[in-house]
């Protein structure tokens, strides 16, 4: 068995740092190995960086794939397919996105009947998912288009959420949708989490600070929090275009005594942020997959969000946190003074937290189910 997937993320190249795509492929490779003796996982990363060099070990084979233009990629894609397919057959395929890597995969399975497992890493139908994946004006909207319209020719979806797959089949855009999260790297032991009372109230963000995490909403709840709950802390962690913006708004509410912006911190170095805070606030319009909400109940946080693409399959309304309807500043605020100001509750929430990340993100069972779809494609060829 062969399998061949296509990924943007070249940090799998950079050999100072670990790379979290690295460790997802190392799992893949040795799940298929169990699976079947003598199998190959091939990934081709698309990267703007001038790399040469390519990784060969174990049955993984990691090779870079430059191309400083998108409108580049489908072709130069094809060809490189062709050489590894020449030498090592593929018996399945899986592009990152539905856009041109998805396109090459596609052409390419047209000349080589190689079915291709296509994957959605976002919500896709909303507009703040096609403004930052498929670009804005008429390219975005012709991105958007043709990725539609190719959806048949896969042999099977992934998304990593609920509501893309029902809107994918009430449109009837593709009968055959699994819906599978991303793995998120479990960076303790969940044994050693103890949940105890915090004698300072910190509310936390974590995430890049962008327009669409809606951070000038998140300011104006820590204001209203500020007024109804004595000696709390606000933390924002992260670093983004909005940064400057956000500190000033932060001075003109007077919050700048009670909230430390951290600027960026390294994933590896979060676990003390996340232990030091009480509950994770999102404000968030649009989120990819809500990963910080993972996190957070790593640690046994209860998370107060929006209820939104991604978020609302993690977070379980009333029992692991609240969601509440988008832009509602009052609720949220609500919601965060109902835990700062309840130990039980917010312990409690924070341990239905612990236990729906470990039944649902355990990356061992996801890495498990995505080889079971790959396997069970490839071997229809």
């Amino acid at each position: 068995m062969h399998i061949a997937q296509i990924s943007y993320d070249d940090t799998v190249f950079q050999d100072e740092a670990p790379s979290d795509t690295m460790l997802r492929q190392e799992k893949y490779r040795s799940e298929l190995l169990s699976r079947c003796s003598g199998s190959r996982l091939t990934l081709v990363v698309i990267t703007r960086k001038p790399i040469s060099k390519a990784i060969n070990k174990n049955n993984l084979f990691i090779l870079p794939l430059v191309c400083r233009s998108r409108f580049f990629i489908p072709l130069l894609l094809v060809i490189t397919l062709i050489h590894i397919h020449t030498r090592y057959p593929i018996n399945v395929l899986s592009p990152q996105t539905l856009f041109e890597d998805g396109w090459g995969c596609i052409l390419f399975s047209k000349f080589f009947k190689v079915p291709v497992v296509g994957q959605i890493h976002y919500d896709f139908f909303s507009q703040w998912g096609k403004l930052y994946n498929a670009g804005n004006g008429i390219l975005g909207e012709i991105r958007q288009f043709i990725a539609i319209r190719c959806m048949k020719n896969y042999q099977k979806i992934r998304s990593v959420g609920i509501r893309v797959s029902n809107e994918i089949a009430a449109r009837e855009l593709h009968s055959s949708v699994v819906v599978l999260p991303v793995p998120v790297r479990m960076p303790i032991s969940f044994d050693e989490i103890n949940i105890k009372s915090k004698h300072e109230k910190c509310v936390l963000f974590v995430g890049r600070l962008v327009p669409e995490k809606n951070l000038e909403e998140w300011l104006k709840v820590a204001c209203i929090v500020r007024k109804n709950v004595p000696n709390v802390k606000f933390k924002i962690v992260g670093d983004g275009p909005v940064k400057q913006r956000i500190i000033e708004l932060a001075d003109q509410s007077n919050l700048t005594v009670d909230i430390e912006f951290t600027g960026y911190i390294a994933h590896e170095d979060l676990g003390s942020i996340y232990q030091s805070a009480s509950l994770l606030l999102l404000t968030s319009m649009y989120e990819g997959f809500g990963r910080v909400a993972v996190e957070a109940y790593q640690y046994g946080l209860p998370v107060v969000a929006p209820k939104i693409c991604g978020v609302e399959d993690i977070v379980e309304d009333g029992i692991s946190g609240f969601l509440l309807k988008e832009n509602d500043i009052q609720g949220m605020a609500e919601a965060v003074q109902k835990l700062l100001s309840n130990d039980d509750l917010r312990r409690s929430m924070g341990k239905a937290g612990c236990s729906i990340v470990k039944e649902r993100f355990d990356p061992d069972t996801l890495t498990k189910k995505w080889i079971d779809v790959l396997v069970s494609v490839g071997k229809r060829k």
